[in-house]
C-alpha cells in the first residue's frame, strides 16, 4: 500500500498466502475429469453484481449462475478433458499478423489497481492501470533464455509447459518482490505477479500470445490443494493457441488449466464471497518427478501422450474411512526412502494417490506405508518394472477388510521398534505404536519384519514372519549378518557376565533370562571381545575362560556357553574371608582389574576350560590391604 503526496492512495493485487511446508514426494500430478466452485457474491451494489466478470475459455469457464437482490450465484469450472492442440513451434509469424492478438505479444508488462482519493471527506475510486515497457537489452537476454528452455520442443504447448516449468523451478516465492521479469528471473525471487510477468514476457519473446490475469483465491483454497488459508488476491496467465483459443495456467501450480477457485476480476471492496459446493472429479492418469520440490505442480494430460507406467491407488482405514485431501486432513500415505523414513504422497480430495516409474527411479519399485495409529499399518511393495508405457494398475486397500497379521507385544508395552537396515550396514528405528490391547494389525504384503522393544541396539530383536498371528513368547531372534551374538545355557543364563578382550576393554550384558532358562543371544559389540568372566556375589565359584569356537548363523557368529564347557576348576584358599579380594589379569608388566569379589567365602573356586589352561598363568589376587598380587597356584 502506498500514500500519494495528495492524499491518494493506490492499491494493488497482491496474493498473500503461506506456502505448504510438508516432507513430501512432489513432482508434476497429471490429472483428468473436471473441478466445479460454485459461490455467491453478495453486495448492496447492484452495479457491482451486474458487473461481475463472466468468461470462458478453452479451459476455464466463469458463470453467473441465479440472480437475487443483493447477491449473485456464480460457477467457476475446470474442463480437464485431455488438451489438444497441433499448433508447431516455433509459431513463426501466425500470431504477430493478427491486429487482436497485438497487446498479448507487447513487450511490456501492466499492472492495475485502483486509485482512491479523498477530497472534503468525499471518497473516489478510479481503476489505473500502469504500462513499464521491457528495454531492449532486458528482451534479449530473456529471449535466449526462452529459446534455451524451449529447447527441442515440436508444438507450442511443449514450449509452453517447458518455458512456464523453467521459472517455476528458478524463482522462489517471496511476498512484494519485483515484479519486473528481468529483475524476477535474475534474482529468483517472485510474487504470484513476478511469476506471471516473467512467464509472459519470455512467451511473447518467442511470438506466442499471453495475457497476465487478475484473480483472487478465496479462504480456504490455494491452488485447489493447499492448507486453509485467509485468501488473497493472486495473478496467473492465459495463452492463446490458433487451434484451441485462449489456455489457463497458473505458473506456480497448473499446466494447461487454473482450478476453479481462481475467481476472475473479484472486486476489492463491497462485496462477500460464500462458498456453496465444490465438485472434485479429478483422476490421477501420470506422474513426473520434476519439478523437484515440496509443493505439486498438477497438469492436464495431453492428448495421445503416453504416461510412464503408473500405479493409483486408495487406502481405507481399520473403520473403513477413506484417506482424502492429505493437506486438510493431515492423513498422509508415505515412500519409504533410503533413510528409512518417509515422504508423504499427496492424497486428492476424491481419494486417490500415485506413483510412476519416472517418480519411483531406476528400479521402478517402491514401498509405500501409512502408520495408521489405533493399532493398524499398512506397507506395501510396488513394483511397476517391466510395464509398458501408458499402462496404469490400479488397486484400492483396505485396512479394516484385510486379515492382516497381528503382532501381540508384552503386556503394557506402548510401541515396538521396526528395523530397517540402510545402505552401509546401519539401522534407523521407526516407533509403531500399539493398541490399547498391547497388539497392532499389519497388513503387509512384506514376508518380514525385523522388531525390537527397546531402542537398545544391545537389546534382542525378533524376526517376524507376517504369514501368521504374532505373539510375544517365543518370538525367533533376529542374527545380523556379520555380527557376533553370545548365548548362555540354562545353567548359566541368570549368572551376571562379563565380556573382556585384550587391551583390557569389557563389556556387561544385561542378562534377561531367569533361572534355568536359556538367555536369549546377545549382541556382541564386536569380536575383538574374546573372554568370558561369570560370577554371582556371595558365591564361591566363578567360570573364566575363551568365547571358544562360535557357529555361523546365516553370517552371524554365535557363541553358547555351558557350564558343562568349563571342565577344570581350581579351587584357592582365601586367607581373609569376609574381606575385599581383587582378580587381576596380567598385561605385560601391569595388571589390571578383572572383578572385585566383595564379600568371599573361606574358598574360591575358579572353573575353566582345559584349553585355556594357560589364561590362568596371568591371573592373580590381591587380597584386601595386600600391595602385591598372589599369582594363582599351578593346577
Amino acid at each position: 500500500m502506498k500514500e500519494s503526496k495528495k492524499g491518494e492512495i493506490l492499491l494493488f493485487f497482491v496474493l498473500m498466502v503461506s506456502i505448504l511446508s510438508e516432507a513430501l514426494h512432489a513432482g508434476t500430478m497429471v490429472v483428468s475429469g473436471s473441478m466445479v466452485f460454485r459461490f455467491a457474491v453478495l453486495s448492496d451494489d447492484a452495479a457491482l453484481l451486474n458487473e461481475f466478470p463472466q468468461y470462458e475459455n478453452e479451459s476455464n469457464s466463469q458463470q453467473v449462475v441465479a440472480r437475487a437482490a443483493g447477491r449473485i450465484v456464480v460457477e467457476n469450472r475446470a474442463d480437464l478433458r485431455p488438451f489438444t492442440s497441433d499448433v508447431p513451434f516455433p509459431p513463426g509469424d501466425r500470431y504477430r499478423k493478427r491486429e487482436d492478438l497485438a497487446p498479448w505479444l507487447e513487450y511490456a508488462t501492466r499492472r492495475t489497481g485502483v486509485r482512491i482519493t479523498v477530497v472534503n471527506g468525499q471518497r473516489s475510486e478510479k481503476p489505473i492501470e500502469e504500462v513499464n515497457p521491457v528495454s531492449e537489452a532486458n528482451m534479449r537476454w530473456m529471449s535466449a533464455r526462452a529459446l534455451a528452455a524451449a529447447s527441442g520442443a515440436e508444438r507450442q504447448d511443449q514450449a509452453v509447459e517447458q518455458i512456464l516449468l523453467s521459472v517455476r523451478t528458478s524463482v522462489s516465492y517471496l511476498l512484494n518482490a519485483s515484479e519486473d521479469p528481468a529483475q524476477v528471473l535474475r534474482s529468483g525471487r517472485a510474487d504470484c505477479d513476478g511469476y506471471s510477468n516473467a512467464a509472459a514476457i519470455l512467451l511473447r519473446s518467442l511470438g506466442i500470445p499471453a495475457k497476465v490475469v487478475d484473480s483472487y483465491i478465496p479462504p480456504g483454497h490455494m491452488w485447489g490443494y493447499g492448507p486453509e488459508g485467509s485468501g488473497g488476491y493472486h495473478a496467473h496467465i492465459e495463452v492463446y493457441y490458433e487451434d484451441a483459443g485462449w489456455v489457463s495456467y497458473d505458473v506456480q501450480a497448473t499446466l494447461h488449466f487454473v482450478d476453479p477457485f481462481h475467481v476472475v476480476g473479484y472486486p476489492r471492496s463491497g462485496v462477500r464471497i460464500e462458498e456453496r459446493a465444490v465438485e472434485d472429479k479429478r483422476s490421477i492418469v501420470g506422474m513426473e518427478a520434476e519439478p523437484a520440490g515440496e509443493i505439486h505442480m498438477f497438469r492436464r494430460k495431453v492428448a495421445g501422450e503416453l504416461s510412464a507406467p503408473l500405479f493409483v491407488g486408495t487406502l481405507r482405514d481399520a473403520t473403513g474411512a477413506l484417506l482424502r485431501d492429505s493437506p486438510r486432513s493431515n492423513r498422509w500415505i508415505f515412500l519409504r526412502n533410503n533413510r528409512g523414513e518417509g515422504n508423504g504422497l499427496l492424497i486428492l480430495p476424491g481419494g486417490e494417490f500415485a506413483l510412476s516409474t519416472d517418480t519411483l527411479g531406476p528400479d521402478a519399485s517402491g514401498r509405500i506405508f501409512y502408520p495408521g495409529g489405533g493399532g493398524g499399518y499398512f506397507e506395501q511393495n510396488i513394483d511397476l518394472s517391466g510395464l509398458e508405457k501408458g499402462a496404469v494398475l490400479r488397486e484400492n486397500f483396505d485396512i479394516g477388510k484385510d486379515p492382516g497379521t497381528v503382532i501381540s507385544g508384552p503386556k503394557g508395552a506402548r510401541e515396538l521398534y521396526r528395523w530397517h537396515l540402510l545402505a552401509g550396514g546401519r539401522w534407523n528405528l521407526e516407533p509403531v505404536p500399539l493398541g490399547a490391547d498391547d497388539s497392532i494389525k499389519i497388513v503387509s504384503n512384506l514376508r518380514q519384519w525385523i522388531i525390537s522393544f527397546s531402542r537398545n541396539q544391545a537389546d534382542p530383536r525378533y524376526l517376524v514372519d507376517l504369514s501368521r498371528a504374532v505373539q510375544p513368547d517365543p518370538l525367533p531372534v533376529y542374527l545380523e549378518p556379520g555380527k557376533a551374538y553370545l548365548k548362555l545355557q540354562p545353567s548359566l543364563a541368570d549368572v551376571p557376565l562379563v565380556l573382556f578382550d585384550a587391551s583390557g576393554r569389557r563389556y556387561e550384558p544385561e542378562i534377561t533370562a531367569g533361572k534355568g532358562e536359556a538367555s536369549l543371544p546377545l549382541l556382541v559389540p564386536d569380536k575383538g571381545f574374546d573372554r568370558v568372566l561369570l560370577y554371582r556375589d556371595g558365591e564361591d565359584k566363578l567360570f573364566f575362560g575363551s568365547l571358544g569356537g562360535g557357529e555361523d548363523r546365516g553370517g552371524a557368529l554365535l557363541y553358547t556357553i555351558d557350564s558343562s564347557r568349563f571342565d577344570l576348576g581350581l579351587s584357592i584358599a582365601v586367607k581373609r574371608p569376609g574381606s575385599p579380594l581383587l582378580l587381576l589379569e596380567r598385561d605385560g608388566g601391569r595388571w589390571r582389574q578383572l572383578l572385585r569379589i566383595a564379600r568371599p567365602g573361606a574358598s574360591l573356586t575358579i572353573a575353566y576350560p582345559s584349553e585355556d589352561a594357560e589364561l590362568l598363568r596371568n591371573l592373580a589376587l590381591l587380597p584386601a590391604g595386600a600391595s602385591v598380587p598372589e599369582p594363582l597356584p599351578s593346577s
